[in-house]
């Protein structure tokens, strides 16, 4: 019950009566309730009469005690607006419109993948192009059965490893590279940690996503995605591949192999500077979509200069949808690239071009 768990209130200021919000957050679960959606925080004289700072914690009884004071209902949390609060924000479902317009969950973000990068370029081409409402959540329990109900789009861009000990240095911090990596020092000294990757994905999970697309969602997955097949059987079966590696960030070239379908429809051949991801394919060589190739003749390992760039198949009663560059903001808003995208979100959304 919501009453037994403690949670954060901030009152907002009372400036457009005509709006009442309710927006719900979470990391711990953050309630916002107020007529505004135009200032975040206590107004002094709301301060003054809760006598809060700008954000004070309060249990949750308490919390609804003064709202109740204030006449104001006790906020109701589903578990997809506690979903969403991992990106941003969303308006409380049984006081919006917005809610009914949401239309993809995205699991988003790793160690190697800052989640920003990829939520900024995914609700440009996909959130903006083509107004589909987009919860971003980089929390990989949240991947669940339960989540997935009443969406029709799966996007995921991560891999899939987490890291629930920390990192093992700083590589992966630009700030810190951009520094010329200076010497780590703390004192007291840091509490030794043993910074192993562990793989996330449960095989509930797995079968979630299998469920998922065989009852007729639709599945977006993108660049390192290939690495979660290492780790479940189902998955894999939805994904039709695993990660097999890829050389450093370089040039390449992204091809169109299939003209004749809607996703690749009006995509012209273009370059990207980014990883050219290598993977094992599992499925018909007819779904394939687009190959990439190194053509200043680059391999990686044994695998060659080329490797496949995307595919996408009916699966069960639902469509699933890979593409494999997306390292970078850049490759995300390569305009070829971006066509690519709003093509296939339209074709797993069974759409008209």
């Amino acid at each position: 019950m919501l009453q037994d768990k403690p949670f954060y209130v901030i009152l907002g200021a009372v400036r457009q009566p005509w709006i009442r919000r309710r927006l719900v957050f979470i990391r711990p679960l953050l309630v916002l309730v107020g007529k505004t959606t135009a200032e975040v925080g206590c107004s002094y004289p709301m301060r003054t009469r809760l006598g809060c700072g700008k954000l004070k914690y309060f249990s949750a009884k308490h919390a609804i005690k003064m709202m109740a004071a204030m006449k104001l209902s006790p906020p109701v949390v589903s578990r997809r607006a506690a979903i969403t609060a991992g990106a941003g924000f969303m308006i409380n479902p049984k006081t919006s419109r917005a809610a009914s317009e949401v239309k993809a969950f995205g699991l988003i973000g790793d160690r190697f993948h800052n989640s920003d990068y990829i939520r900024i370029a995914l609700n440009r081409s996909i959130g903006n192009g083509l107004g589909v409402s987009l919860d971003l959540c980089d929390e990989t329990k949240m991947l669940t059965a339960d989540t997935l109900k009443g969406y029709k789009l799966l996007v995921i861009l991560r891999d899939g490893q987490s890291w629930p000990d920390g990192y093992p240095d700083e590589s992966t911090n630009a700030a810190w590279d951009n520094a010329g990596k200076p010497a780590i020092v703390s004192d007291p000294p840091l509490p030794p940690t043993s910074a192993k990757p562990r793989f996330w994905m449960k095989p509930e999970q797995g079968e979630a996503v299998r469920h998922f697309v065989e009852n007729g969602g639709s599945a977006l997955f993108l660049h390192n995605v290939t690495h979660i097949g290492l780790t479940d059987a189902n998955f894999r079966h939805v994904l039709g591949a695993a990660y097999a590696g890829h050389p450093v960030i370089r040039k390449f070239k992204v091809k169109v192999r299939n003209t004749d379908h809607p996703i690749t429809r009006g995509v012209r051949d273009f370059v990207v500077t980014d990883e050219q991801h290598y993977m094992d394919y599992d499925k018909d060589p007819k779904h394939i979509l687009l190959e990439t190739a190194n053509e200043d003749g680059l391999t990686f390992r044994d695998r060659g200069a080329t490797s496949l760039g995307g595919w996408a198949y009916d699966y069960g009663n639902g469509r699933v949808c890979y593409f494999s560059p997306g390292h970078m903001i850049s490759v995300l808003w390569n305009p070829e690239y971006i066509k690519l995208q709003q093509n296939a979100v339209r074709w797993l959304l069974r759409q008209a071009a």
